[in-house]
């Protein structure tokens, strides 16, 4: 029986790593689920960890620089991309392992498989093995769903992607996927003598577009991040010429929006779901959900009132390092019609001041800052103040439980 060819997107960047393609790609997803069709995503990443969960510096060298990139642990326990926890808040599902692969757990996996003796073959090929064992993989995702989106780590050109861009050129040569590209351009800003200019420099997507060209994944479109909604049409003309893209209905713009919340109303506004259906033959549904457009809505809302302060005990005052903690705050907010806003606690002066302006207390994870937080509890406690502990942070709430109190 011949196997059906299941449409891929993939979303790469051009020579420019960390621009949203996780945010990007969750939003594209949510909008071709929201046509009826069933969707997954799937996060690759090139390096050899067996998850994200090993990348963070502390594991076994606490005097180095803490990480601010925040693993996101699904249902099954996988600690996974901090992707992961998009997809989950913009598709409304919850996800297992499987969206999830990096080189090192295809080595793990290889090397299990030969130890067991279910590679009956002499040699095990390095590069060979490792591609077929990706091609399974990708496809047993393939067939539970009608789109798949695959996430690209990195950039274009990176040597350790380059098993999946064979994978997918072998999966699109035996009619195993049709693929729609997509490539994430930065639209960068050149400021002197006080004033901000737009300055695109096509150069880096031109340079990008003929790399993703030499691996087989020459680009369908091209998204431009941008911190403006506006783009110099000159610019998009050159960049249609050098490419070969229609300026017109191959470029879309990502930019900076209100909330994250908005891209995918922006994007369906550029009709880049219908431009991807239209590729694949689908029908264009009546939009059956339009669940984040409400929440964007609320969240709106909700800004225009006074905030309330909630305090953070953590590990680092990024945003990047908390971003579930963030939105599981902003989710509960929006529920409660309540405006919230976080305060670091690792970022103040006097902490102790600010701790007593906050309504609550959240305690997370993390050896930083230990003494410090055991006093934030013992203030919390005898001001009555709601404290939720986290990992490590319930240890320290029993800590100063028994210290003080019993």
């Amino acid at each position: 029986m011949k196997e059906p060819i299941v449409p891929n997107i993939i979303v790469i960047t051009g020579a420019y790593p960390d621009i949203g393609k996780g945010i990007f790609t969750s939003s594209l997803a949510y909008l071709i689920k929201s046509h009826g069709y069933k969707v997954a995503p799937i996060k690759f990443d090139g390096y050899l960890n067996a998850s994200s969960g090993t990348m963070n510096p502390y594991h076994g060298r606490l005097e180095s620089a803490y990480s601010d990139e925040e693993v996101f642990v699904l249902e099954d326990g996988y600690e996974s991309d901090a992707d992961s926890g998009y997809y989950e808040r913009f598709l409304h599902d919850t996800f297992m392992n499987e969206s999830n692969i990096s080189n090192g757990r295809l080595f793990g996996k290889l090397a299990q498989r030969e130890k067991d003796g279910k590679l009956r073959h002499g040699e095990v090929l390095n590069y060979r093995a490792l591609r077929n064992l990706l091609e399974e993989l990708i496809l047993d995702e393939v067939k539970k769903n009608d789109f798949t989106f695959i996430e690209i780590g990195g950039t274009i050109g990176d040597k350790d992607n380059e098993i999946l861009f064979d994978c997918l050129n072998l999966l699109k040569s035996r009619r195993k996927a049709r693929i729609f590209s997509i490539m994430l351009s930065p639209y960068l800003e050149k400021k002197s003598d006080n004033c901000t200019e737009l300055s695109y420099r096509s150069k880096i997507s031109r340079q990008a577009f003929e790399k993703s060209w030499r691996q087989g994944l020459m680009p369908d479109t091209i998204a431009i991040r941008v911190g403006d909604k506006k783009i110099v049409k000159n610019d998009l003309e050159y960049l249609g010429l050098e490419t070969g893209l229609n300026e017109s209905n191959d470029v879309y713009i990502d930019p900076d929006l209100p909330t994250i919340y908005d891209l995918p109303n922006f994007l369906e506004g550029q009709y880049l779901d219908k431009r991807i259906l239209g590729h694949f033959g689908k029908r264009t549904k009546r939009a059956t959900e339009k669940r984040i457009q409400q929440y964007a809505k609320k969240l709106r809302f909700i800004n225009r009132k006074p905030a309330l302060n909630i305090a953070v005990f953590g590990k680092s005052v990024s945003d990047d390092s908390y971003v579930s903690l963030r939105e599981a705050v902003q989710h509960a907010s929006i529920e409660n019609g309540v405006n919230s806003q976080i305060v670091w606690l690792d970022d103040e002066k006097n902490w102790q001041k600010a701790l007593k302006a906050c309504r609550w207390l959240i305690i997370g994870e993390s050896l930083r800052f230990i003494t410090e937080k055991l006093q934030a509890i013992q203030i919390a406690r005898t001001r009555n103040i709601p404290t939720l502990a986290i990992s490590f942070g319930c240890d320290l709430l029993v800590k100063e439980f028994f210290e003080n109190v019993l």
